[in-house]
């Protein structure tokens, strides 16, 4: 078989990821809260090894994401909008769950107490409302009112005693949570003579509130007294987010996207005992206690400029090891705090963790073979790949020709059909089957079917296509079956099966065939329902019951090349074989250690592949229902591969060549040749299988030794492994694994044919063009 490939590359897509309004990080430090301004909520993996979108939580057009909160035991997440709710969102099944009236108006801002027992939001009619955090829902408590304007932000003390709030007339107001009275009016100063400036964000250490405004000022101010401490005009527009990482750091950013930090040095303290402070200290008794009081001043170190536009959000992890920044250049921004000013930033672009391209190659109705289904927010496309000119390529055996570069184009891609889906809800997946003739998608509202009958026309750059909606049969154990909110949907290879898995950890099997009445219409019928991801406990009377807060969301499902087999896995790591033919579950996989992202069949439809968070994978036989052989010892990956940055998101096989595996994700692909890995031992697969052991107890050992010289010249964290362990050393050659990485963000990587691999990017370039511009900054020698 001849093992060249035509990459055909495609940058046609204006896909546009949304820019960030709110980050949370959760109080045990395993998750960052990430929400967008389409009102979608992202769940960031922080763990121990990469930092990766765990899942999605599509968004409501109705609430907005102002604001985030965890609850104290980082199992609730909460948000505000500007409709005047607080909403609870459902972690398992990946929706709202309860929606809470501010009973004043719009919010602003969200904090939770440090005891976790209260939240507080600001509210549009100048109020703070208190919502107390109960076990199944929240009750609201008590208003603090007395303000004439709008409340942007506010703040808890360290002991949970006062409340700081920040409005839009340039006033700080201190309030005593117990007694409702307000300690302290704080006038902030209107250097620009502007009676409206905005006290954007609000942060309290120890005694001390850090202000940012719409002057450009970062200010510390006395809690006890409302004085004037320190203010540093190093922005030069709003300043809209201050964070502390501990007592002795702050952070600050705004419009001008600079990060500034500022450290706090103690004094020496004053010695009253001293003979020249005995003379004066019945004088000057006041002054001195006042300077033992406050020994500290706050300085400005370093400012950076990670990001290109506007800084929303910032965020510092629980163990003040990292700061996160966020706004409308739509990346994660990751710094180290040890080394800020030296250590160069990692940036997570917001491409999809899960596929939003779906590809059909067996379109026999339409003009070209291979049709695209991209998803959008609020819109799906249909898109005709475009058809190049392969008689310059192949040479006289039918094999791709080594002496051709570039291969010429003869019809461009175009675009078919576009649907808008503005029905209340982002679309959360969709898909396509292969024959082009039925697309399906999920949101909050509920999953809806198409069938697309094409008519072909002499033109070949225009298609006719009649689009009738198909209704999903009724299920007993639910009255509307259209409202089913669907994590992943499948179409069998044969197009004749359709697989939802709910949100309810469901996986429904539903035929697809024509009517016997009505040959023009399409009947679909529920042949079997799955609930092996789901979770059922014993009641007193030992009656088994669903343990709603069990769910784990389905994050991962594929088919087999054949239709028979479907592979599923939640986010517990759980992973199931299903036969789809005698519609029975087949097996279990053992439950990993670590996060899988991606599983694949090889195009023989006998072994699984299952990849990981860390690069690596492993292959299980079907039949045997073990570990293949084939797959390579888990010592052998390189660690140009273990050291990406960005996780694999999807993995498949070559589609005549079982032995070809290729993992894709936003940056880079590689390529495995399985057939050339030698065989393991028992011993090696002990051996392997005890990596993960190995690498903790080294990490335990060397908790307390850090390398800088080495952490500054790979740039990389302590999370990333080690693999340098006594184990055997069966290294990968270049004909074994082939990288390449890519400058432009890979949306999807697919084969359209046996010999073509179609690669669609998004150029990094093109979506900055179509962001707002920043602000103005004149440069030396410019106009």
């Amino acid at each position: 078989m001849n093992d060249k490939l035509i990459l055909s590359h495609g940058k046609f897509l204006d896909w546009m990821p949304s820019e960030i309004k709110a980050l949370a990080f959760s109080p045990n430090g395993k998750y960052l809260a990430v929400g967008r301004r389409n009102n979608d909520i992202e769940i960031w993996s922080w763990g121990s090894l990469k930092h990766s979108c765990e899942f999605k939580i599509p968004g409501l057009q109705s609430l907005s994401i102002e604001a985030l909160v965890w609850s104290i035991d980082s199992k609730r997440l909460f948000s505000a909008s500007l409709s005047g709710k607080i909403t609870e969102w459902d972690l398992q099944e990946l929706k709202p769950k309860t929606e809470y009236d501010s009973f004043g108006g719009a919010i602003y801002d969200l904090k939770i107490n440090n005891s976790g027992t209260t939240i507080a939001a600001a509210c549009r009619d100048g109020s703070v409302r208190l919502f107390l955090v109960q076990e199944e829902n929240l009750q609201y408590t008590r208003s603090f009112s007395g303000q004439k304007s709008t409340v942007l932000s506010l703040a808890w003390s360290p002991n949970d005693e006062f409340i700081i709030t920040g409005n839009q007339k340039r006033t700080i107001s201190v309030i005593n949570v117990l007694t409702g009275i307000t300690k302290i009016w704080i006038k902030v100063p209107n250097q620009f003579k502007n009676e409206s400036v905005k006290i954007w964000s609000l942060i309290c250490i120890e005694n001390t509130i850090i202000s940012g405004d719409s002057e450009g000022f970062t200010r510390f101010w006395d809690i006890k007294h409302g004085t004037l401490l320190q203010e540093f005009k190093v922005h030069d527009a709003d300043v809209l987010c201050v964070a502390n990482a501990g007592n002795d750091q702050v952070f600050s950013s705004g419009i001008d996207s600079k990060i500034v930090l500022f450290t706090k040095e103690k004094q020496q303290n004053i010695n009253i005992e001293d003979e020249k402070h005995k003379k004066t200290r019945d004088i000057f008794a006041n002054l001195v206690q006042t300077a033992q009081q406050d020994l500290s001043k706050w300085f400005f170190v370093c400012g950076v400029r990670p990001l290109s536009h506007d800084v929303k959000c910032l965020a510092v992890d629980p163990r003040n090891q990292y700061l996160v920044a966020g706004g409308i250049n739509t990346q994660l921004c990751i710094k180290q705090i040890q080394d800020f000013e030296l250590l160069k930033e990692r940036k997570m672009f917001p491409y999809p963790n899960q596929p939003v391209i779906n590809i059909a190659n067996n379109c026999t109705d339409y003009h070209s073979n291979s049709i695209i289904l991209v998803q959008y927010d609020n819109k799906l496309q249909l898109w005709q790949d475009g058809k190049l000119n392969l008689n310059q390529v192949l040479d006289q055996n039918s094999h791709i020709s080594s002496k051709v570069h570039s291969i010429p184009i003869e019809e461009q891609p175009s675009n078919i059909l576009q649907m808008d889906c503005n029905d209340g809800s982002n679309i959360f997946c969709s898909n396509i089957s292969q024959n082009g003739n039925f697309i399906a998608y999920s949101n909050l509202t509920g999953t809806k079917i198409f069938h697309l009958i094409p008519q072909k026309s002499d033109n070949h750059s225009y298609i006719d296509i009649e689009i009738n909606s198909i209704k999903l049969p009724e299920k007993k154990s639910n009255t509307n079956s259209s409202s089913i909110f669907s994590h992943q949907i499948l179409f069998t290879p044969n197009s004749k099966k359709l697989i939802l898995c709910t949100s309810q950890a469901e996986i429904n099997i539903y035929s697809i065939k024509k009517s016997n009445q009505n040959p023009s219409e399409i009947e679909i019928t529920l042949e079997k329902v799955f609930r092996n991801h789901q979770y059922l406990e014993e009641t007193k009377s030992k009656k088994k019951r669903l343990n709603m807060s069990r769910i784990s969301p389905i994050t991962t499902a594929t088919i087999s090349k054949c239709g028979r087999f479907l592979a599923t896995g939640d986010r517990k790591n759980q992973i199931n074989i299903f036969d789809l033919e005698k519609l029975d579950f087949k097996f279990s996989m053992p439950v990993f250690k670590i996060q899988h992202t991606a599983i694949a069949f090889s195009s023989d439809s006998k072994k699984v592949a299952i990849c990981f968070v860390d690069n690596r994978f492993i292959l299980y036989d079907i039949q045997q229902q073990t570990k293949s052989i084939e797959s390579p010892p888990q010592s052998s990956f390189p660690k140009r591969i273990l050291y990406k940055r960005t996780p694999t998101l999807r993995a498949f096989f070559h589609p005549d060549d079982p032995t070809k595996l290729f993992l894709s994700s936003s940056s880079w692909f590689a390529s495995f040749n399985l057939a050339n890995f030698p065989n393991l031992s028992i011993q090696d697969q002990k051996s392997s299988d005890s990596l993960d052991s190995q690498i903790q107890k080294r990490r335990k050992n060397k908790k307390n030794q850090t390398n800088d010289n080495s952490q500054v010249k790979a740039n990389i964290d302590d999370s990333q492994i080690n693999t340098d362990v006594s184990l055997p050393k069966k290294k990968m050659s270049f004909e074994q694994l082939k990288l390449f990485d890519y400058k432009n963000q890979i949306l999807h990587l697919d084969f359209t044919s046996q010999t073509t691999l179609l690669i669609l990017e998004r150029v990094w370039l093109d979506v900055i063009e179509k962001l707002p511009n920043p602000l103005f900054k004149s440069r030396y020698g410019l106009l």
